[in-house]
């Protein structure tokens, strides 16, 4: 006779004899998925999970990361047994050509040069995201907010903002050497510094503002202290009171050139000017401006409603040559 449905011929505890036993299937199942199954002998150890750790796919609501088998594995077998893949979740944060990432930065980190970056929710951290150097990143904010208490997002490469706001504690976007670009749904805010800074080091940087909304309480934009980072400012809203500080309070800043073809600035700072030591002993002089440039300064466009109070108190301060409106052209705006 055959051997019994449910049973099978297994070698004895005697060499060179067999007898029937009682045998179980035990499986492993993902997502509908039979990723192994083990015949075992009643009584016998439940047989380890020997493949690949198993995988759940991100969706545009949530990341999944495995975290065990239900039920919980039984120590022996006595029975038909499935284990099931568990997983835990965490929201999606941001998506990359139909990825999905838990944090922008690891979006960012993923997207290759020329890839848009976009925000699914609301993101409120205590670290930056950065853009490293040699990457074009374009960061669709999709109506989202990213906020953070220490700066909002680091640019060693190039990087375009649109539709949304980055507000931060300090700089919302620092420029390191890359070039930003700003368009006119984007509301930038720093509720304790610098809206949009480069980096101390930062050489060869531009920055590029379309439109949109900038306010902040310290600098609102400013280039830190090199001459080769420029500022081109095509449209937008200014609307800055700059508290009594320090710094005399600067709401544009540039180091070196500064541009504004378009934009509408209503700025008011106040504080007198401190005398301060950069990299190299070398003094500078803070006066409290509206407008600041040690590089060339163009006006060629936009509304400009400036008050400076303080000793020494500017509204536009230059160093190199101011043009204010186009040579020929129609200037009733300025």
């Amino acid at each position: 006779a055959g051997v019994p449905e449910g049973y099978a011929l297994v070698e004895s505890e005697t060499e060179g004899l067999y007898e029937i036993a009682k045998v179980w299937t035990v499986a492993y199942v993902n997502e509908g998925t039979t990723l192994q199954t083990d015949v075992v002998v009643d009584g016998a150890a439940t047989p380890a999970y020997a493949g690949e750790t198993p995988t759940k796919a991100a969706t545009a609501q949530y990341i999944y990361t495995f975290s065990g088998w239900t039920p919980a594995l039984a120590e022996t077998v006595t029975a038909d047994a499935t284990y099931t893949a568990q997983y835990s979740s965490v929201p999606t944060l941001a998506s990359v050509n139909g990825a999905y990432y838990a944090t922008l930065s690891e979006a960012i980190t993923a997207a290759e040069s020329g890839d848009p970056v976009t925000l699914l929710d609301d993101v409120s951290s205590t670290t930056y995201a950065s853009v490293v150097s040699g990457k074009s990143i374009t960061l669709d904010l999709n109506g989202k907010t990213l906020q953070s208490s220490s700066i909002g997002i680091v640019a060693w490469g190039d990087l375009t903002v649109t539709n949304g706001t980055i507000s931060a504690t300090q700089s919302a976007i620092l420029v390191s050497g890359g070039s930003v670009t700003v368009e006119a749904d984007t509301t930038v805010v720093s509720t304790a510094a610098n809206a949009i800074a480069f980096n101390t080091n930062s050489t060869g940087g531009s920055l590029t503002v379309n439109g949109g909304t900038v306010t902040a309480q310290e600098f609102c934009v400013q280039t830190g202290y090199s001459s080769s980072n420029t500022i081109v400012i095509n449209g937008g809203t200014f609307n800055i009171t700059l508290p009594t500080s320090n710094h005399g309070g600067k709401s544009i800043s540039a180091d070196g050139n500064l541009s504004i073809s378009g934009g509408d600035f209503t700025i008011t700072t106040q504080g007198n000017g401190a005398t301060y030591t950069i990299s190299g002993n070398n003094k500078d002089a803070y006066t409290s401006s509206c407008l600041k440039c040690d590089g060339n300064m163009e006006l060629l466009g936009g509304t400009f409603n400036l008050s400076s109070s303080g000793t020494g108190g500017k509204g536009i301060n230059v160093g190199g040559t101011l043009v204010i409106g186009t040579e020929g052209g129609s200037n009733d705006v300025l």
